[in-house]
């Protein structure tokens, strides 16, 4: 194989392997936001939500950015767990693409 070809196909790797850590980032805060709803849903928490809400609410607004919104908004189930979705697909993105920038920085 020429080193053109060789190159070619290793910058597609780089690109699909990219696209499939991005996924992963969108599918880890959809399953997060799932987890969160079961929570939310498991939970008794009728009685009191006031204690609910303050005993829980900084590990939610950590690993559920969207919860940030969902509390002042009236957000549907649906609608949190895309979000929460987006949020980390977005998260992963720059990720990514602050690794792609070092990688070229540094030359690997």
């Amino acid at each position: 194989m020429t080193r053109l070809m060789l190159e070619k196909r290793y910058s597609c790797d780089i690109g699909e392997r990219m696209n499939r850590r991005i996924a992963l980032w969108l599918l880890v805060g959809l399953a997060l936001a799932c987890c969160w709803v079961a929570v939310a849903a498991l939970t008794p928490h009728s009685f009191n939500p006031g204690f609910w809400l303050r005993r829980h609410w900084p590990v939610a607004a950590i690993t559920a950015p969207a919860f940030l919104i969902a509390r002042n908004t009236g957000l549907t189930v649906v609608w949190f767990i895309l979000l929460n979705g987006a949020v980390y697909a977005i998260a992963g993105l720059t990720i990514e693409l602050l690794r792609k920038s070092y990688h070229t920085a540094v030359g690997h």
